[in-house]
């Protein structure tokens, strides 16, 4: 191994969250993604004696942009000083007003609507989207999206690590066709992709928009297999996994490939009302977040758990909506006036809570 190699800095790193864009952008193909023991993605060495301390994997790295110049949180005096400077973003609260999308969404429905209006529309080529994988449904990846059908496919929460290399490659190709793309993604995904476009800059040009899902933390893969040892599953048996849906906040669901389901309440003891929420089963790189929002999105979307919104029973999902690219307004608003979208005026300090 080299010494003083750049790559030292990310391989014992705490900061990594799996997003294995390091590993895309290498030119020498060092560093290839792999679960440690404990269910997190982390970049190994490949090949150790191919790598040229380019920096790449460095500059694109979420975990190493916490203290990122474009993070205006990082820069605020106070948290109330922020949401002071901020009073006048455009927030709704918004649903969907099918009530089908609106019900099995993981919350009001908006992203996945949003994303289909943008294909329906020929604003864009296609959607990046997160699906569980089908050989493994404990792992997640991004996939590109061209009909509003694989957009609904892939609606509804993914509490994993997530394979976001692919995305890179797919603006790459966008960017040879003279196509245009939306991407939806974690904060912190976005934050490297955001990156990425500052040394590629014509991928910025490939990107309609980019959709950030406010984030907690990601949830450790060894979560999973203990509730699988809980409920008598074998791994070998899962065929698919649903963190959300059926309402709201909804439910953990779990299916076998004989057909038999196992459902947990959302705040239940094995979802995220214990498990998924503990710092046991947390990748240790959500601790270092200071981009929960996603201040590197056009459109920022969370959970309303706030009143008059919070989950009830004449409420089956709403979504909290940060429109930070003034240019999208008028397409949401549009949604609005053709009866896809239900919106109502919201403010920042509602979105920030």
């Amino acid at each position: 191994m080299k010494k003083n190699s750049v790559i030292d800095q990310i391989l014992p790193s705490k900061r990594c969250i799996g997003c294995g864009l390091c590993s895309t952008v290498c030119k020498t193909q060092c560093l290839t993604m792999e679960l440690n023991r404990y269910g997190e993605l982390n970049p190994v060495w490949k090949n150790q004696q191919t790598c040229t301390n380019c920096g790449l994997c460095l500059k694109v790295c979420p975990g190493e942009m916490m203290n990122d110049a474009d993070n205006p949180l990082f820069h605020a005096k106070s948290l109330p000083a922020f949401i002071e400077e901020n009073q006048s973003a455009t927030v709704f609260a918004a649903h969907s007003k099918n009530p089908e999308h609106r019900m099995n969404g993981a919350s009001g429905g908006f992203t996945s609507d949003f994303l289909s209006y943008l294909l329906g529309k020929g604003l864009v080529d296609f959607c990046i989207v997160i699906i569980r994988d089908p050989e493994d449904p404990l792992k997640c990846k991004a996939v590109p999206a061209f009909t509003p059908e694989e957009v609904l496919s892939a609606r509804g929460s993914k509490y994993a690590p997530v394979h976001y290399q692919d995305v890179i490659p797919m603006l790459e190709s966008a960017v040879e066709k003279g196509q245009k793309a939306a991407l939806v993604g974690l904060p912190c995904h976005l934050a490297g992709i955001a990156a990425y476009t500052k040394i590629r800059p014509a991928v910025r040009k490939s990107i309609f928009c980019s959709v950030a899902l406010v984030c907690g933390h990601i949830p450790v893969l060894r979560a999973y297999d203990y509730i699988l040892q809980k409920i008598h599953m074998n791994r070998y048996e899962l065929k698919n996994i649903r963190n959300r849906g059926g309402g709201w906040p909804g439910f953990l669901s779990i299916e076998n490939r004989q057909g038999r389901t196992w459902k947990h309440p959302y705040g239940g003891n094995l979802s995220w009302g214990r498990l998924f929420s503990s710092p046991f089963c947390t990748v240790q790189g959500c601790f270092h977040c200071t981009d929960p929002a996603g201040f590197h999105a056009d459109i920022s979307v969370s959970d309303a758990w706030i009143p008059p919104y919070f989950p009830g029973k004449n409420n089956p999902g709403e979504n909290l909506v940060w429109i930070q690219n003034a240019a999208l307004i008028p397409v949401i608003r549009q949604m609005q006036k053709e009866q896809i979208l239900h919106l109502e005026e919201a403010s920042f300090q509602d979105f920030i809570r």
